[in-house]
């Protein structure tokens, strides 16, 4: 039976975007195969590095098999290419062995973003370097590439003019996993427990723009009363962000770090006024995803990513002006009609990124691979 091994290095990073897109991503693969017999003429395998995993997924039809002795990026490029050479070989978290590229091995691999490329002083010197080595050649040999929406595609076209790169290089949006189903309940997390909260969730990159958010949070507060929520952090391949919290509003600051629990995450999206995302650059943008399956009114960055992935069920706004987001925010504010209607359209707009269909889409395009 034809086998395909998955990279399974995420396991052993924290949890941000490309981790979440994985892990739910294998979940539902395994649940594709549980319920539609005719995909399990193929074998799955996650390969994974023996020491440091966190929270192995439990799953049926799909194999976790630790392998070799190192970790990071030297399991990555010296021992998985040891242990996948004997099927196709599926990096869900944009590097890949340069050994089976090499070999010219049967390799799909998801590529989702260029932001190291558009905006290289938000990331170390270290991690633009390896990038700009691993990248360039996956796309110019790995057997298919997918990428998360049609903006992110062309920005891949224009940096890469491979000639078989466009042929090669298909878009398959995320899909949003665990937050359809979560029931309402109190988050129990804001500073002040009587006062509204607005919520951001993402990484402390510099491309998230929260200084902005905060500026805007600031010029909220002259004329309303609400606190921000922050949920993420940053991590060593990103350039350190210090944010300036305005002194009048560091007592309406929550800073909560990383949440890994969906369930956590999801109350914290249903008891939120607003959810806002000023991002200066995203391919795909799940935090906005999650928070529309879960109700909450968005307010996003104006850019084509953002509005193929929200369409009608958010507030665009200039994420260079501090102002214009917090007119939007207010808009929220002070039209909890539109606000609930926003958000009744976050929830019908998410229904349209289903997980066993992004599923059954990643697993369409590595059979078609592995039969060429």
């Amino acid at each position: 039976m034809p086998r395909i091994y998955i990279n399974g290095r995420f396991l052993t990073q924290p949890t941000t975007g490309v981790q979440r897109y994985a892990r739910d991503l294998c979940e539902s693969l395994d649940e594709l195969l549980e319920n539609e017999p005719q995909y399990r003429d193929h074998e799955l395998m996650i390969l994974t590095p023996r020491r440091h995993v966190y929270d192995v997924p439990q799953l049926k039809w799909i194999q976790v098999h630790p392998v070799g002795w190192l970790g990071g990026h030297a399991w990555e490029q010296c021992e998985l290419p040891w242990y996948s050479g004997g099927g196709l070989l599926f990096c869900p978290g944009n590097a890949t062995p340069l050994i089976s590229l090499g070999l010219r091995r049967k390799t799909v691999v998801t590529i989702h973003g260029m932001s190291f490329r558009t905006y290289p002083e938000s990331y170390t010197l270290g991690f633009r370097l390896l990038y700009r080595a691993i990248v360039p050649l996956a796309l110019k040999y790995g057997k298919a590439i997918l990428t998360v929406s049609n903006a992110e595609r062309q920005r891949i076209l224009r940096y890469y003019q491979y000639p078989t790169l466009p042929d090669r290089l298909q878009v398959v949006p995320h899909g949003c996993k665990g937050f359809e189903n979560v029931p309402e309940e109190p988050a129990l997390t804001s500073l002040h427990r009587n006062e509204p909260y607005l919520l951001y969730v993402g990484s402390l990159n510099r491309t998230k723009n929260l200084q902005r958010v905060l500026q805007a949070v600031a010029l909220v507060n002259r004329t309303h009363s609400i606190q921000l929520t922050i949920v993420g952090s940053g991590n060593k391949f990103l350039q350190e962000n210090q944010l300036l919290i305005p002194r009048d509003l560091r007592k309406k600051v929550n800073i909560l770090g990383q949440i890994e629990e969906k369930r956590r995450l999801a109350r914290l999206y249903h008891n939120a006024i607003c959810f806002v995302f000023p991002s200066l650059y995203e391919s795909f943008g799940l935090p906005p995803l999650e928070a529309m399956s879960c109700g909450c009114p968005i307010v996003v960055s104006d850019m084509p990513s953002m509005r193929s992935l929200c369409g009608p069920a958010a507030l665009y706004c200039n994420p260079y002006d501090p102002e214009d987001i917090a007119q939007k925010i207010r808009v929220i504010i002070d039209r909890p009609a539109y606000a609930d209607e926003l958000g009744r359209r976050g929830r019908q707009r998410s229904t349209l990124f289903d997980c066993q269909k992004n599923a059954a889409s990643h697993l369409d395009v590595m059979r078609r691979v592995l039969a060429a």
